[in-house]
């Protein structure tokens, strides 16, 4: 199984072809393409170009297999919200009225993908990545435009979520992770081109994220800057020769090994001045401490920035690899397609964008080319089925006789209540049996459709009426009953001498379906 991954960048396309066995994954081709549009981020036209390179790109790759794009982080948000729920549905139904508390402009105006952590059967927390509805609704026409459909459209954000799920399943690799993964409290520090993102864990889930404006380019910068070099050689004397000092290291070192130290101790300085509020804010919000930071990324690669950074942040620190793909560390900076490649080996499914209005029909770009791949596996399933229902014939044959003498019994049961003449005339011709059996299995359905149906709640009356009783001011809500085309709420007035006036209200809002049960409690049933 292949997969094509484009991890949209502020500067350049990262792309990579991988390919998936049974125990190990590898990457066949990974590029970083500069954007040939030129465009800065803010850009309106940024993320349309870009779709329409990607899709430039792909026809060029000729490569069938799972297509996936990443969205890039600075163009999406995220919120945590604790839930009174544990049922998915019921979490669907109270995200938007979280969102429109928090959101200035609304829950209406954006689009989002959730990652629900059940904390027991009557709660759970949920972590949102979010993107502006009318920005993805670009991303998603322009998609369309170039017929390019991809399996998945995720974020970072949601990579790493699912990735430490996948790390928390039993049997994950015969290799142990490295502790305090995946049940610990640690941080995974993602040292990308122009930022460095924060990801905090606490037992598993995201306590939360932030980032850095400190990256690789940056150290390329002050490179070209001190060095009087332009900034593609700053980049290739960086990546051969970059290095970075922990106190230990300064004695034994040359006047240029030092000054080359403290250059890139003085890059880093407001990204550990940032991890050090982070980690502030983690040990306030938990009662707990670090036990490990993780980093990959490029700047990952960088000369002894394990020690530099367990001794800067004051928390150990080491590149984190991925048990089972091939030469990790060396590929880090493409680790989330590496972790997208490892979830799908396990059934992972990160968060999609391609959801709700803004799903895509074709579900993948190469169908003519995946033709043949679902033609062979349909193939080796049709001879696979064959095989099954030979022996199946042979059993049904061996127990001819056997089911013969049970439908004999059958028919002498007392339900049935037939004559021995009956008897045998059912037993010789079944498609009369048929006939007596036939009015009882209808019987029986109509009962099965009945019991099993399921009832269509009215969520959108139930919006309606929070929405209205939640600017009067004077009112408790005590009970509140949904049936299937109806809601019933009892009301109670707190302040019984502005009674009149909170009355006038509920009437105006609710008419003739105010109902009054004893001097401050009302019933309101809307239909």
């Amino acid at each position: 199984m292949k997969m094509i991954i484009y991890e949209i960048g502020s500067n350049f396309l990262k792309v990579s072809n991988s390919s998936q066995a049974k125990t190990n994954q590898f990457f066949e081709e990974t590029e970083k393409i500069p954007y040939q549009h030129k465009l800065e981020i803010n850009d309106p036209d940024f993320l349309k170009e870009t779709i329409d390179e990607i899709s430039q790109i792909h026809q060029e790759l000729k490569v069938s297999g799972k297509l996936v794009i990443i969205l890039p982080y600075f163009l999406t948000t995220s919120r945590t919200i604790n839930l009174p729920v544990a049922a998915k549905n019921k979490i669907n139904m109270m995200i938007p009225f979280q969102l429109d508390e928090s959101l200035p402009s609304g829950s209406q105006s954006m689009h989002w993908i959730e990652h629900i952590y059940k904390i027991d059967k009557k709660s759970s927390n949920i972590c949102l990545s979010l993107i502006n509805k009318d920005l993805f609704q670009q991303v998603h026409h322009q998609l369309k435009a170039n017929r390019l459909f991809p399996n998945l459209v995720t974020t970072e954000l949601s990579i790493y979520l699912n990735l430490i799920e996948i790390f928390k399943k039993p049997k994950f690799s015969v290799t142990p992770l490295p502790s305090p993964l995946p049940s610990g409290q640690f941080v995974i520090l993602d040292m990308g081109e122009q930022q460095t993102k924060a990801y905090f864990f606490l037992n598993g889930q995201l306590v939360f994220n932030h980032y850095s404006n400190v990256g690789s380019q940056n150290i390329d910068e002050n490179i070209a800057d001190n060095y009087e070099l332009d900034l593609h050689e700053a980049k290739v004397f960086k990546e051969e020769n970059g290095f970075l000092f922990s106190t230990a290291d300064y004695p034994t070192a040359d006047q240029d090994q030092v000054l080359f130290a403290k250059l890139m101790e003085k890059t880093f300085e407001p990204m550990i001045l940032d991890f050090a509020k982070w980690d502030l804010a983690f040990r306030s919000k938990t009662s707990m401490e670090i036990e490990k930071c993780f980093i990959v990324g490029g700047m990952s690669k960088m000369e002894n920035i394990d020690s530099f950074l367990t001794e800067q942040l004051e928390v150990e620190t080491e590149c984190l690899s991925l048990n089972g793909f091939s030469n990790s560390i060396e590929y880090t900076e493409f680790f989330t397609h590496q972790a997208l490649n490892v979830i799908n080996s396990k059934s992972g499914k990160p968060g999609n964008f391609l959801k709700d209005q803004f799903k895509l029909s074709s579900g993948n770009s190469n169908t003519a080319s995946n033709s043949a791949f679902f033609a062979s596996r349909a193939l080796i399933f049709s001879m696979v089925l064959i095989f099954f229902l030979s022996i199946e014939r042979i059993f049904i044959e061996m127990n001819r006789d056997k089911t013969n003498r049970e439908l004999k019994t059958v028919l002498k049961s007392k339900t049935l209540n037939l004559g021995k003449r009956d008897q045998v005339a059912y037993r010789r011709n079944h498609q009369k049996l048929k006939t007596l059996i036939k009015p009882r299995l209808e019987k029986i359905k109509e009962n099965s459709v009945i019991l099993n149906k399921e009832l269509e709640l009215p969520t959108e009356k139930l919006y309606d009426f929070l929405s209205k009783a939640k600017i009067i001011k004077n009112i408790n809500m005590t009970k509140i009953s949904i049936f299937e085309k109806s809601i019933s709420s009892e009301v109670k007035i707190i302040s019984l001498t502005e009674k009149k006036k909170t009355l006038q209200e509920l009437q105006s809002k609710f008419g003739d379906n105010v109902i009054e049960i004893s001097e401050s409690n009302y019933e309101i049933v809307v239909r």
